[in-house]
Parts: structure tokens; sequence; C-alpha cells
């Protein structure tokens, strides 16, 4: 038997978050389906470690980081939202 654990709960007043392009050479543009700010921005490690953070962003430079895996939080109105993004 399988058991699957949902790691979120899906609710249709969420804005929709698009990170693109995605991969990318470093460079990121960070979009909405509203007008909400994107209150804090964040990039982690595969490992937890936070590598950058800033506020109020919605196009993000991390040129001087080493290829790979990293995962992008935003916060929105006090929810967090987690995506994977691939540096090349």
């Amino acid at each position: 038997a399988v058991l699957t654990i949902p790691t979120s709960v899906y609710d249709p007043a969420d804005p929709e978050i698009k990170i693109f392009p995605n991969p990318s050479t470093g460079s990121f543009i960070l979009g909405t389906n509203s007008d909400i700010n994107l209150t804090q921005v964040k990039l982690n490690t595969v490992t937890g470690v936070t590598i950058f953070e800033a506020s109020n962003l919605k196009r993000i430079e991390f040129s001087s980081i080493p290829k790979g895996i990293y995962f992008l939080t935003i916060e929105i109105e006090n929810k967090f939202f987690t995506e994977k993004v691939i540096v090349q």
C-alpha cells in the first residue's frame, strides 16, 4: 500500500504564482494573477540554507550562484508558497 500525505491544501482564493523562465541562467521574473505584493522572497539550497532574501521584488538576479536546483519561497499576505527553480 502507498500512503500519500498532502503537503498543502488547495485554496482557490490563493494567488497563482508564476516564476519564469525556469530553468534559467540566473534571472527570474515573478508574477501573480493579481495585484498582490510579494511580501518576501527567499532562495534556499536543497539543504535548506538561505542564500538570498529580499522584499517586494518582481525580478530576481542570481548570476553569481552556482548552477543547481534551489527552492524559492514567496510570502504573500502571510501565506508561503515554495517552488523549485533551476539555475543552468
